[in-house]
């Protein structure tokens, strides 16, 4: 709509500014087809002004009829120097011809008369003043201009001021005789008088360009452009949904009272780096121009922040790990990601899932805006398992024989003492003995170790003992879920004796374990149940505290000559059991100038040098050295000699690394010590006082006197105590003393005979009954106790509850003391109850308006407080349900306990884009009463015209108004979801009340601008037109048709033709409603 609008007043503005901005406009005189000349009042000449009206300036002699007249049929000749009545002929010759010479005026359509040549070979040129201009004033020459019938080219130039303000040179070929041409030219005048200057040239000496009937015209000068209402600034925007709208911008002139208006929008790159230019282009009548242009640049530069980093996060493998896993991966491991335009998606990055056992997985969360910007932190996903394996008894063997029974040994230590393990996370056991090799030992004590995939292990002794007798050896082992003990009996061969183990099987009990743990996220929950395996490979409740301990936090400076101010950095440090965050003070350092002093023995050396290093911050350091002078050095020593009779000095001069030095070196006698030393042996031989002569630290003679003590060896007794019949009664060892000398200790053997105790108690626990033997330390030998438990029944009570975790799906025992009775069973039965929730969506009301919404309708097995996610984003609350735009989201709830809901997706959708629709902006010939009329794709609509009082209805769809001017007229429309449209138009009052032609047209049969004709008031009437080509020949003609009748004006053929492109000349004559005539003449430009 706009588009067109400007092609309209570009088309009704063109045909009035022609005058000024066509340069050579041709104008053709109906002479031929030996028709008479057409009526002088029919040629239209200077034009209407852009600013005001246009005057015509009188000066005499510009028709050349000022005698002295031309004789019949002749001419006169005029030189350089010559004057005629106001021309002046400044070089060259021309020449002053009655019309009949040649017969060279008949060509004229102002009629024949005399005429001025400008030979062309002189060449001949003349000046005429110019007085009582305007400065800044426009002024159109028309020249009616021919040939001599003698020449076949010729040219012209005009020149105003010497060229100063017009320098024009045109050809010409039409002679005289036959037909002549109009030429126009514009100038501004720079002051109020100048010169015209006429300058012809040509082939033929004595003939060249006829001139004639010069007509000047005076307009208004305006040079001043349409002056805006506001100047746009230009713009920076982050994202491309913050840009606004082009202003509007209305101009304002002295001269045109409706400037045309041009804006355009060019964009270049992309919605994330996109340069906008917006530009407003306003012209007024006369041609003058003011442009405005806007520069937007939208470029997001920055990457998604996150306002909450992922969690490390620890799960144990009796936990779903899997699951676990997936939650925390379709939770971004806890993290919250912001960015200033619009977050796109979420890429996470693992090298594997978990495994069973113990595992770590490094995860990498990388979240993307828009515009592809990234960031990522990362996180560890740990499957931990510090439960160590769980450890029968082993099976102590003791075989009553006196041989060794390798076989025996050998199956034992094969199947680990018959040592059963299990391990609670399915993990691989590996097992280790610290056997030394030797089988043939009386009594074997092996530790044996399991140790499961995750390095957790668990220990057991066991012996296995060799004794000279037959024996049996009886043993209780527990089992889980046995319902009644039995007994099993392995028996061990050697040779000549055997050996019988007799296992008592009786039914095993389970136990509860607490346990305390640090944890750093406060978001895991603080009490944990795990079901697990006991000692005695039965079913255990480990009951788990957690104690949050929030990340600690460290300070650090560091000093940088890098920087201007201080600023700071912070990491985070993964250290257990929390992390820890270390703040990095960046401050900055300045110039360091460090002064060094130096002495010199040189004269000449000493002065000051500066040095320009590095100091320890890396930053530039200064270091300013002075150097001074200073005379040979003397230094004084002492010096002590054994043996010297007599002090005596001694001086020698030296040569140093500065200066030389003289050294006076004072010799002193020194004298000889004596040291005594004492010591001990046990070799007599050795014992006695010895003299040596030593050489001192000062290389004298010194004495030294040893005395060496005899010490006697001696002898120790101690008794031992021991429970198994000792083969011998003592021993005697020989040990070396500190000082090398033997003793003597004897060693007695005492035997201690070991003793046997029986206990009876009863007991709640099925489990615990039984029969069980205990082997106590004594003094000096063990002891062996009997405890003989009888069973008493317990009461049971089953509890049911709910979880919402298949991983917590599990029984749980508990047993109550009381004293004097017994104890109590609890049975917990956790039954998985999944969280569920449903909603609905409303759709948005009107197209992008972005206020759609989820609504929560139901909600089952969920507990407060909830977090909501909407697309795996963490929602503040469920406020955030709302504003909504047309899309698919998942929504999903997280309670208090960690339960999931089921994830919902749900679509939003929008209406269609409304709009309403007014057409093209209007022109008006003159003040009318118009209908005008909506079109839109909604019919419930309400209507609202403004402005409203020039309308009869301004609530209706179809409404009418009266329009004395021009008006910007703006329709609002609402549909019955309340959504809003809206549309303008321009309807403009012509300002000429009359015709106007186009200056171009396009015949190429797309139906737009094929056909050119005079548009105007339907009444008038079209009485005639013709176009010419350029060279003069009618190419087409038609006679009262009515004005806007397209089809009745030229098709741009000529013969059946299709003519070419190029400027062609019209003249028209029209008749207007009030039955005035008004003659056009004008160019049309034919474009394909």
């Amino acid at each position: 709509m706009v588009a067109k609008q400007n092609i309209v007043s570009a088309r009704q503005k063109g045909a009035f500014v022609a005058f000024c901005l066509l340069i050579s406009t041709l104008v053709l005189a109906e002479h031929l087809e030996n028709k008479p000349p057409a009526r002088p009042d029919l040629i239209v000449s200077g034009g209407q002004c852009c600013c005001g009206q246009s005057k015509e300036l009188f000066y005499p002699n510009l028709d050349f009829e000022s005698p002295p007249l031309a004789p019949y049929a002749g001419w006169i000749d005029y030189s350089a120097g010559q004057t005629y009545d106001g021309w002046t002929v400044t070089s060259g010759s021309i020449s002053i011809h009655h019309p009949a010479h040649g017969n060279m005026g008949a060509g004229n359509p102002n009629g024949a008369s005399q005429h001025m040549d400008l030979h062309g070979g002189t060449p001949g040129s003349v000046l005429f003043p110019l007085t009582g201009l305007t400065s800044g004033y426009t002024y159109t020459i028309d020249i009616w201009y021919a040939i001599h019938i003698g020449a076949s080219t010729a040219n012209a130039t005009i020149k105003i001021e010497g060229g100063a303000w017009l320098n024009s040179t045109w050809s010409a070929s039409n002679h005289g005789d036959v037909l002549w041409l109009k030429n126009s030219f514009c100038f501004i005048a720079k002051g109020t008088s100048t010169t015209m200057e006429l300058i012809g040239s040509g082939p033929l000496q004595w003939g060249g360009m006829l001139i004639d009937d010069i007509r000047i015209f005076e307009c208004p000068g305006d040079q001043i452009a349409p002056v805006p209402s506001l100047v746009p600034a230009d713009l920076q925007f982050n994202c491309i949904q913050d840009l606004t709208p082009a202003d509007m911008i209305t101009f304002e002139d002295n001269c045109d009272a409706d400037p045309v208006v041009n804006f355009s929008e060019k964009r270049s790159g992309t919605d994330c780096d996109l340069i906008i230019t917006r530009t407003w282009l306003a012209t007024d009548d006369c041609g003058n121009t003011r442009q405005l242009v806007q520069n937007i640049k939208i470029k997001d530069e920055e990457n998604p922040q996150f306002a909450s980093i992922p969690v490390d996060t620890i799960v144990y493998c009796s936990a779903d790990a899997g699951k676990i896993f997936d939650q925390y991966i379709q939770r971004h491991g806890g993290a919250l990601a912001t960015d200033n335009c619009k977050i796109d998606r979420w890429e996470v990055n693992y090298s594997h899932r978990p495994r069973p056992g113990c595992d770590t997985i490094d995860i990498d969360f990388v979240v993307y805006d828009v515009c592809q910007h990234s960031n990522s932190a990362p996180a560890v996903f740990i499957v931990a398992d510090t439960v160590p394996p769980k450890m029968s008894a082993p099976v102590n063997v003791k075989l009553p024989c006196g041989y060794t029974s390798r076989d025996s040994l050998r199956k034992w230590l094969a199947n680990h003492a018959f040592i059963k393990v299990t391990d609670s996370c399915g993990s691989g056991i590996q097992w280790r003995s610290d056997f030394n090799g030797d089988s043939t030992a009386n009594n074997i004590r092996i530790t044996f170790t399991a140790t499961d995939d995750c390095g957790n292990a668990v220990y057991a002794n066991a012996s296995f003992v060799q004794s000279p007798d037959n024996d049996t050896t009886r043993m209780s082992m527990p089992v889980c879920h046995l319902q009644t003990e039995y007994n099993d009996t392995v028996v061990y061969q050697r040779t000549g004796c055997d050996s019988i183990i007799i296992t008592r099987h009786f039914p095993a009990r389970t136990d509860i374990t607490e346990q305390t743990i640090t944890v750093c996220d406060p978001n895991v929950k603080t009490l944990d149940t795990l079901f697990l395996a006991n000692s005695e490979l039965c079913d255990s409740l480990i009951i788990t505290h957690r104690n949050y301990i929030p990340a600690k936090t460290g300070k650090e400076i560091i000093y940088d000559c890098s920087i201007s101010t201080v600023r700071y950095d912070t990491l985070i440090f993964q250290v257990p059991p929390c992390d820890s965050i270390h703040i990095i003070e960046y401050i900055p350092v300045s110039i360091n100038v460090i002064r060094n002093n130096l002495t010199t023995c040189d004269s000449a050396q000493q002065g000051i040098d500066t040095l320009r290093l590095k100091n320890q911050f890396g930053c530039d350091s200064l270091i300013i050295t002075t150097t001074s002078y200073q005379p040979v050095l003397v230094t004084i020593i002492d010096s002590f000699i054994c043996r010297l009779p007599e002090a005596y000095s001694d001086s020698a001069r030296l040569k140093g690394q500065v200066c030389d030095s003289m050294v006076i070196t004072h010799y002193h006698p020194l004298r000889t010590d004596s040291v005594n030393i004492y010591s001990t042996t046990c070799d007599v031989l050795k014992a006695g006082k010895f003299v040596r002569i030593l050489m001192n630290s000062e290389r004298c003679d010194s004495l030294v006197t040893e005395e060496i003590r005899f010490v006697p060896s001696d002898t120790a007794r101690e008794t031992i105590h021991i429970c198994a019949s000792p083969g011998k009664l003592s021993d005697t060892l020989f040990f070396q003393n500190r000082m090398g000398c033997d003793s003597v200790r004897i060693r007695e053997y005492e035997y201690h005979i070991p003793d046997t105790t029986l206990l009876k108690s009863q007991t709640c626990d099925s489990s615990s009954a039984g029969r069980f033997e205990q082997i106590l330390k004594g003094k000096f030998c063990d002891s062996l106790v009997i405890r003989d438990v009888s069973w008493r029944r317990p009461d049971t009570v089953i509890l049911t509850m709910q979880t919402c975790h298949l991983e917590d799906v599990r029984k749980e025992i508990f047993t109550t003391s009381r004293p004097g009775l017994c104890d109590s069973i609890t049975e917990a039965i956790y039954l998985y109850v999944p969280s569920r929730l449903s909603l609905h969506a409303n759709d948005a009301s009107c197209f992008h308006s972005n206020d759609g919404s989820i609504i929560i309708d139901h909600l089952e097995n969920l507990t407060a407080p909830l977090r909501y996610y909407l697309n795996h984003q963490l929602l503040g609350d469920t406020s955030e349900l709302k504003r909504l735009a047309k899309g698919t989201y998942q929504v999903y709830i997280e309670d208090a306990r960690g339960c999931i809901s089921d994830s919902i997706r749900i679509q939003i959708e929008e209406p269609d884009s409304l709009y309403v629709e007014l057409g093209n902006d209007i022109l008006l010939d003159r003040a009318q009463e118009i209908e005008l009329k909506a079109s839109s794709n909604s019919n419930t609509l309400k209507y609202q015209w403004t402005p409203a009082e020039i309308f009869n209805c301004p609530q209706c769809a179809m409404v009418k108004g009266r329009f004395d001017s021009t008006t910007v007229v703006q329709l609002i429309v609402m549909d019955e979801h309340g959504c809003s449209a809206e549309d303008r138009i321009t309807i403009r009052i012509q300002k000429n009340t009359g015709v106007w032609v186009p200056n171009t047209f396009s015949p190429n049969g797309d139906g737009i601008n094929d056909y050119f004709t005079i548009y105007g008031d339907p009444a008038g009437v079209i009485r005639q037109l013709r176009i010419y080509d350029r060279w003069g020949e009618l190419v087409f003609q038609t006679e009262n048709i009515h004005l806007n009748q397209e089809r009745y004006g030229w098709s741009g053929r000529f013969r059946s033709n299709d003519c070419l492109p190029g400027v062609y000349v019209y003249t028209a004559l029209v008749e207007l409603q009030d039955g005035s005539i008004r003659p056009l003449t004008g160019d049309v430009t034919l474009a394909r």
